[in-house]
């Protein structure tokens, strides 16, 4: 974590809180998600579904890209590429806060025709999210990722699925 400078909070869910950081190497801005958890090995962090869900899947346009993973002192950093227009969430409340009316059907479409393409590359390599709302859709001008894989797991896994899966409000 050396090469990052941690700078503002710009996210916090029940699993950690999210950093603007910069490479002081390359000047590039990421998002680093430092998880709430302690983890005294290696082998914690890579069993967790989160994890091995995101790196077992091939990059996709539409689903947010892990650069690294760090743990120092028990705690663990995940460096993920930065979206700067925020969460869907922030970009409707924004709307609504400036009075600039909501997104139009063609934004909607947009926005919905990416998010379906990255689920559909997910359900291909077997990984369901399980999360999906407007605060785990990130955009970047025209582009939206679906980032979040906290509750994600892939039908791989020997453990029953449960019945209700959702964020709880």
């Amino acid at each position: 974590m050396d090469r990052y400078e941690i700078g503002r909070l710009i996210g916090e869910g029940g699993f950690g809180k999210v950093f603007l950081a910069i490479n002081k190497e390359t000047g590039e801005e990421r998002a680093v998600k430092r998880l709430k958890g302690r983890f005294a090995t290696w082998d914690r962090v890579r069993a967790m579904r989160e994890l091995n869900c995101i790196i077992g899947i091939p990059l996709h346009p539409n689903i947010v890209k892990l650069f690294e993973v760090h743990r120092n002192q028990n705690v663990v950093d995940f460096i993920f590429e930065y979206m700067p227009g925020g969460s869907l969430h922030e970009t409707i409340q924004d709307r609504a806060a400036h009075k600039l009316g909501a997104l139009s059907d063609s934004e909607i479409k947009h926005i919905l025709s990416q998010l379906l393409s990255g689920i559909e590359h997910l359900h291909k390599h077997r990984v369901f999210h399980r999360d999906i709302k407007p605060e785990n859709i990130l955009l970047n001008g025209r582009i939206a990722k679906l980032a979040d894989f906290s509750i994600a797991r892939t039908t791989n896994e020997t453990d029953p699925l449960t019945s209700y899966v959702s964020t709880r409000w």
